[in-house]
């Protein structure tokens, strides 16, 4: 864990770096919920252009007309990207063969 002190704390400088430009700033929007799911897409090997479809499919697992229909979009997009990532230094190359590892990813994404 101390390994990723310094991207977090990179990716936290980011986020606060963007007010600077600001009048006004809506810290939960604009840092206490990007950080966290930014931190874990990185651990999971999301690649970033695929960021902000992970985000929106939280925010619809997260809501009880939506989450059904999420958590299958969401499946279908965790298997897609287990099928296709390259091997890396991540989470999902570690437990690529977890047979749960869909549920996994999604507890974990939720939970943050």
């Amino acid at each position: 864990m101390e390994a990723l002190r310094p991207r977090i704390e990179q990716i936290a400088n980011d986020l606060l770096d963007a007010w600077e430009t600001e009048d006004e700033v809506d810290v939960i929007d604009t840092f206490a919920y990007p950080l966290p799911i930014t931190v874990i897409c990185e651990l999971l090997g999301v690649p970033e252009r695929d960021r902000e479809e992970v985000r929106n499919l939280t925010a619809e697992l997260l809501a009880p007309a939506t989450m059904a229909e999420a958590y299958g979009r969401f499946a279908m997009y965790v298997q897609r990207l287990v099928d296709t990532k390259e091997p890396g230094d991540d989470v999902i190359t570690e437990l690529r063969d977890e047979p749960n590892l869909v549920n996994t990813l999604v507890l974990l994404i939720t939970r943050s």
